[in-house]
């Protein structure tokens, strides 16, 4: 069995937004005290400039090198590889590998080397079956599984083969998800619930998704 575990918000968060935050202020070199921020937040330029600054943030060294383990996402992703064989496929920029392989290794997740990273949802299905067995059941999970769902529709459409081969052996599993309504049809696959890394919710996902790739 093949774990393909996501990493940012699912493994990994920025605790309390402190990196992003401590980024922020020094790039946009904006206001500390409290009522100047407010000001400074009210106009439009700089407000333009706050959002592009967080949506960059995500390719930058020092904010997502000082992410944080999740409670529990340790000693949970080391459960799995117990089970099965653990990669990582997660949506970040070429340039943050090392940095990623790095960070996996310095907090002892197992099989650290060679995550994928992927340029797109869509591209996580992809990577995933190039490092599956044939025939090896598959469980992605990620914190955005609703959109990863979603991207299976364009495996369908551009990659039919490895669509069909993926089909009968490839469970989603949504990390810690919110409480919504998904606007699409029922995947031709399950969908499962990790509340949390907490050991009950784990065991109730093992016990859960095992007997179905049996």
């Amino acid at each position: 069995m093949l774990f393909a575990i996501d990493i940012d918000n699912t493994i990994a968060r920025d605790t309390k937004n402190a990196a992003l935050r401590a980024y922020v202020l020094r790039a946009l070199d904006m206001p500390t005290d409290e009522q100047a921020l407010r000001a400074w937040m009210q106009n439009a330029e700089n407000a333009a400039r706050f959002r592009a600054c967080c949506a960059a943030s995500e390719t930058v060294p020092e904010v997502m090198g000082a992410l944080q383990p999740i409670a529990g996402a340790l000693d949970g992703v080391k459960q799995l590889a117990r089970i099965g064989t653990v990669v990582y496929v997660t949506c970040r920029v070429p340039t943050l590998h090392d940095l990623t392989f790095e960070w996996l290794t310095r907090y002892g997740f197992p099989t650290p080397e060679n995550p994928r990273l992927c340029a797109s949802y869509s591209e996580k299905y992809l990577r995933t079956y190039e490092v599956a067995d044939s025939n090896e059941p598959v469980i992605l999970i990620d914190d955005r599984a609703e959109d990863v769902v979603r991207a299976f529709q364009f495996i369908a459409r551009n990659h039919p083969d490895i669509a069909m081969k993926l089909i009968p052996r490839l469970s989603v599993v949504a990390f810690n998800p919110k409480e919504q309504r998904w606007r699409m049809r029922p995947p031709p696959f399950p969908v499962l619930i990790l509340k949390s890394w907490e050991q009950e919710d784990l065991a109730r996902l093992i016990d859960v998704a095992l007997p179905t790739r049996a």
